[in-house]
């Protein structure tokens, strides 16, 4: 009690979200050491994971998580809907800052349609991105130095990394029978380049034209049918052709 923590959180500087939510700080600078304590033990579930290790990777994720302001994670529900927040000030914590970028509101997520039941949807900065493509540079699939098919395989993780862009969003409308409606909006990066490689992975045959947009069939053996289409630079897909066209 000789140096009381300082905890914003209630305050003008993190508001809370309601007055009976569930609250958890966490010191990311106790959370780093857990998980380089941690280190031994994830080795031994997970061999695979030495390569992760020794390509120094994981250490210079723990090097950002650094200093005692808190992360602030709320959990809030109501009779029809459940909210599940983070917050970090990623101004007393500039090398995580550095290392992730700088965030952006996300523009596919206001897309989805009002009567989307769930949604999960992610930003990816370009340091995010960068971060990942050392990783698999430094990293390969187990094999590849030996094993050709191995090699090509982690050329191709890269490659179609590079498709990406830097969106991605996907939210539930609800059931048909016991198959889900999903609908799932990805940014692309290189749309010409996207489309010539993603045709070998998911093909797809002409269905119909919706307000100039050619709309695509996923031409594969599955339970329920999937239609997809590129919007701009955005693939968008659904197990709904209804919800496609919204």
């Amino acid at each position: 009690f000789v140096n009381p923590a300082l905890i914003r959180y209630g305050t003008d500087a993190c508001e809370a979200e309601a007055p009976d939510e569930f609250v958890e700080l966490i010191r990311l600078d106790k959370l780093g050491a857990a998980l380089e304590s941690a280190i031994p033990w994830m080795l031994t579930v997970n061999p695979e994971m030495k390569a992760v290790v020794e390509a120094g990777m994981l250490d210079k994720v723990l090097a950002t998580l650094k200093g005692t302001d808190p992360a602030v994670v709320t959990f809030n529900w109501g009779e029809d809907e459940l909210d599940f927040l983070s917050r970090l000030d990623m101004t007393a914590h500039p090398d995580l800052a550095a290392m992730t970028g700088k965030a952006k509101a996300l523009r596919l997520a206001t897309l989805l349609p009002k009567k989307t039941l769930a949604m999960y949807s992610f930003g990816l900065t370009p340091e995010m991105k960068a971060l990942y493509m050392e990783g698999l540079s430094g990293n390969p699939p187990q094999g590849a130095a030996a094993n050709p098919q191995a090699a090509m395989m982690a050329e191709q993780m890269k490659m179609y990394a590079n498709l990406i862009g830097e969106e991605f969003s996907v939210g539930l409308m609800g059931f048909e029978g016991p198959f889900p409606k999903l609908l799932a909006m990805l940014e692309l990066g290189d749309l010409d380049t996207a489309k010539t490689m993603l045709a070998m992975m998911m093909p797809g045959m002409p269905s119909e034209t919706y307000n100039g947009v050619e709309l695509l069939k996923l031409a594969m053996p599955l339970p329920v049918e999937v239609h997809f289409a590129y919007v701009g630079k955005t693939l968008t897909a659904s197990t709904d052709i209804g919800e496609l066209k919204t």
